[in-house]
């Protein structure tokens, strides 16, 4: 009963008017010069704060392709899973990417157990 209630708290939003978000700044790997990814990750959290929602972590996460079914390769996806299940305060994770695709979002979510919102539906 526990789990139902932290569960269902994160996606509600009990008792905090915003989203406190993990931010995931993606990047591919052949087409991003080093300095960029710390420009974009900064141009994210400016966005999410923007929304008055606290930012609890944020990550950097190289990927070959962001036309994959999946997006991130097992251990990543392991990774980002124990950093949200680690803090209870992540309500939600911004990818920020314009526009996951329904299957991937899906499968985030069912990874993350956290609503996954990308730049689209921000």
């Amino acid at each position: 009963k526990d789990d139902y209630v932290d569960l269902r708290s994160r996606y509600l939003q009990l008792g905090y008017e915003g989203h406190q978000v993990l931010i995931i700044q993606p990047f591919v790997r052949s087409k991003s010069p080093t300095s960029c990814k710390e420009l974009m990750l900064e141009e994210s959290v400016a966005l999410v704060k923007t929304l008055d929602w606290k930012v609890i972590d944020t990550l950097i996460v190289g990927l070959n392709s962001v036309r994959k079914k999946e997006l991130f390769n097992a251990g990543k996806l392991a990774e980002i899973s124990d950093i949200v299940a680690q803090n209870t305060h992540i309500t939600a994770v911004f990818l920020s990417l314009y526009q996951l695709t329904v299957t991937q979002r899906v499968a985030l979510e069912k990874h993350l157990q956290v609503p996954v919102i990308d730049r689209y539906h921000l």
